[in-house]
């Protein structure tokens, strides 16, 4: 005991190992097409100083988006969000929202959007500027997206959409309000893939495309297969995914997102796969940001 706090104090005086690095980031929530990428935020642990009586509730959080092209190539670089979070900050309310065919939709801490276009970011204040009549409406606002997002006041009697170009928020007409279910399918971005988990089988909205394993036991993956209409392969794929958590189906390019298969003693790596419809070629990427 004594020989720890004398390494501790010896560690904290010199300054030596004493801040650790950053943890590796990992995906929050649930990926989103959004145009020609697939979205991911990425939440990471920051830096702390070790002790021998830590308390987790210092812990602080930073979270970013990753944006990957749906044509296979490399991501863009990491777009960071916001940090200094507590997990509490962010874990009920971080998701993708949606595309409006020139911003990212996001809520970290707060409502956002990542400008591909322009490649900026756009945060809480720059909507408060382009709406400066409408400054009560962002506290406790409702978020929602169809083709552009929406905002509902905390008490339902102002709802609005947002307009692409000048960030302007319009009323909005006939909005209709979620169901409860579909409130709470919102909130964690979307229904669930559960199809596609344990019972492989057509991919929902891409014509002759099936997902399958490639055999049985716990170390099987799933691969996609596809067929002409004569039901003749045209091509197999392996994706390397272990367990499917989601899909995101395009008449062009299917994205998988899951883990690979389990290592003993090890956290199942995160990774997003892309297959392009045509021609069976697969981009795989790990979700793990180091």
């Amino acid at each position: 005991m004594h020989l720890a706090v004398l390494l501790a104090a010896s560690m904290l005086s010199c300054g030596c190992g004493a801040m650790m690095t950053s943890g590796i980031g990992s995906p929050f929530g649930r990926s989103a097409r959004v145009g020609e990428y697939v979205a991911t935020l990425i939440s990471t642990q920051e830096p702390y100083v070790p002790s021998l009586h830590r308390n987790p509730e210092n812990d602080r959080f930073r979270i970013g988006l990753l944006l990957h092209p749906v044509d296979g190539g490399a991501p863009l670089r990491l777009i960071p969000i916001a940090s200094g979070l507590r997990h509490s900050d962010y874990r009920n309310s971080a998701r993708v929202l949606g595309w409006d065919g020139r911003h990212v939709w996001f809520v970290g801490q707060d409502i956002g959007a990542y400008d591909l276009r322009a490649r900026r970011l756009v945060r809480l204040e720059d909507l408060r500027r382009a709406n400066r009549g409408l400054d009560g409406l962002w506290q406790n606002a409702r978020y929602g997206f169809g083709r552009r997002l929406q905002i509902t006041s905390h008490d339902y009697r102002q709802e609005y959409e947002v307009e692409p170009e000048t960030l302007r928020a319009a009323p909005a007409v006939g909005l209709r309000r979620p169901s409860g279910l579909e409130a709470i399918r919102a909130t964690l971005g979307g229904p669930a893939a559960d199809q596609y988990r344990r019972r492989p089988g057509p991919i929902e909205g891409v014509e002759r495309v099936t997902a399958l394993r490639n055999k049985a036991g716990l170390d099987s993956t799933i691969a996609l297969r596809r067929v002409d209409a004569s039901g003749k392969e045209m091509w197999t794929v392996e994706t390397g995914i272990a367990d499917l958590d989601q899909v995101l189906p395009d008449a062009r390019q299917i994205a998988l997102v899951g883990r690979r298969v389990a290592v003993p003693n090890k956290v199942q790596e995160p990774v997003l796969a892309i297959v392009d419809v045509e021609t069976g070629r697969l981009a795989a990427h790990s979700l793990w940001q180091r």
